[in-house]
């Protein structure tokens, strides 16, 4: 199974999910939640060609606070763990913490990876506008360092994005800038550098990342450019991969980048129509998504692969 196509993105609306999400609207983000199931997951996924899905709920991290919020990502926690004992060879899962009590996410984390054996973690850029690599997350991002964890971060509306008025979905534009200013915030305040064993997959190719990077290294002349501290630091992108363009600038990036990309869909919230042209677009140009990220390599280990 060394190499097996790895789908890192992708979400799957388990009823905890749905109902912390949305309440009684049925939609989050403006977007009104499609049904969803295991079985039809995975019929997409063989039509794909995508071996294993790595689930995830990260979009929740930015909203459960305290006790409630606690025993909300614990349920969904044990939810993803009983579809991966269900389908031992088809999923993986991420687990999604807390951002708002560093002493609960730990404690999360510790019975996800410990007890549930999940692959890693997925959480949002940020909560109240704290993005990653502020200092109030270090404790958390310590006990990561010292795990080696592979953390899943999923962009999130910014705090001035106002759903309901904007004409433009939000995960058209500000979902790629907020991937960008969470990596930036991570490498600027030496974060990133800091805590170098964890493994952090930046969704949507990196958002404006691969176009931003020369500019946004000059911010500070004492740090490395941003696209090679993403290289030699283990930030990896998950690409949703749709346009020619895109692929094209992806081949000017150094070899190392683009063969530790993985692949992601979001195929719940894109559509499963747009996993061809994503996947065929990407495999004739590289397998860099063919296992790439520790914990997809953690999930080959715990199945004996």
């Amino acid at each position: 199974m060394s190499d097996a196509i790895f789908d890192v993105h992708t979400h799957p609306l388990l009823p905890t999910y749905v109902q912390a999400l949305t309440g009684e609207s049925g939609s989050a983000d403006g977007v009104t939640l499609p049904p969803w199931s295991a079985e039809q997951h995975i019929e997409v996924m063989d039509q794909h060609g995508i071996d294993v899905g790595i689930l995830s709920q990260p979009a929740l991290a930015e909203h459960l606070v305290g006790s409630e919020g606690q025993a909300i990502a614990r349920q969904i926690n044990e939810e993803l763990a009983a579809l991966v004992a269900q389908y031992p060879s088809r999923f993986g899962a991420f687990a999604v913490v807390l951002m708002d009590d560093m002493d609960a996410a730990i404690e999360e984390m510790t019975y996800a990876l410990d007890v549930l054996k999940l692959e890693g973690l997925g959480v949002s850029t940020h909560r109240g506008g704290k993005y990653l690599g502020e200092p109030e997350y270090d404790p958390w991002f310590d006990e990561m360092n010292r795990r080696g964890v592979t953390l899943f971060v999923h962009p999130v509306a910014p705090d001035y994005f106002d759903v309901e008025t904007s004409r433009i979905n939000v995960s058209v534009l500000e979902f790629m800038f907020d991937s960008t200013r969470m990596v930036t915030n991570l490498v600027l305040s030496g974060t990133k550098q800091r805590f170098d064993q964890i493994n952090i997959i930046s969704t949507h190719g990196g958002g404006t990342l691969p176009y931003l990077a020369h500019q946004i290294s000059i911010a500070d002349p004492n740090v490395l450019g941003v696209s090679r501290q993403c290289q030699a630091n283990r930030i990896i992108s998950a690409s949703d991969y749709r346009s020619d363009s895109r692929v094209e600038l992806d081949e000017h990036q150094p070899g190392q980048w683009r063969s530790h990309q993985p692949l992601g869909h979001s195929r719940q919230w894109q559509g499963a129509s747009l996993c061809d042209s994503s996947a065929s677009q990407w495999s004739s140009r590289t397998c860099g998504y063919r296992a790439a990220g520790k914990g997809c390599h953690q999930y080959l280990d715990k199945r004996g692969d």
